[in-house]
């Protein structure tokens, strides 16, 4: 491009259909084998590569920037998610030599004594304490203490 090509203000002349209207040539074939041949370069068989197809700008719609209500419907959306809960009766820490000596009817200590409340984990995170009850032949925990909610969300605390 020269100085000649340029507009008086100095900016290169936009491309495409505002550019003003193309010039006619010879139409572009596409060689059998797949290889691209320029117009009027003969490259043995050809055939006549399609017409191109017509291009259109697309319009998005506006986006508002008001946030969503919050209310009964956001908290619709996460009631049917499925969370892991655990119940934790006591931990115990011990050397690698003592674990791999384990067998059938070892006993491990834990650091909790019997009858003593347990902590409830939701994923992981303790949301509350409980007493250990029996329900039929099954185990089950009765909540007799809610952790604050301060200290349930202190683990999320900093997280982007």
């Amino acid at each position: 491009m020269t100085d000649a090509d340029l507009p008086e203000d100095g900016a290169p002349a936009p491309a495409g259909p505002a550019a003003g209207p193309a010039i006619p040539g010879p139409e572009p074939t596409v060689p059998v084998d797949g290889a691209t041949a320029a117009p009027g370069v003969d490259s043995g068989s050809e055939i006549a590569a399609p017409p191109a197809a017509p291009i259109r700008a697309v319009q998005f719609p506006v986006l508002s920037a008001a946030p969503a209500p919050a209310g009964r419907q956001s908290l619709d959306l996460l009631l049917g998610v499925n969370l892991e809960v655990s119940v934790e009766i006591g931990r115990a820490r011990m050397m690698i030599r003592d674990v791999l000596r384990l067998t059938p009817g070892s006993i491990v200590e834990l650091d909790k004594l019997a009858g003593e409340k347990v902590d409830v984990l939701v994923n992981r995170h303790h949301v509350a304490t409980g007493e250990v009850v029996v329900v039929d032949e099954n185990f089950g925990v009765r909540i007799t203490e809610i952790v604050s909610r301060d200290r349930r969300l202190a683990p999320f605390e900093g997280r982007p």
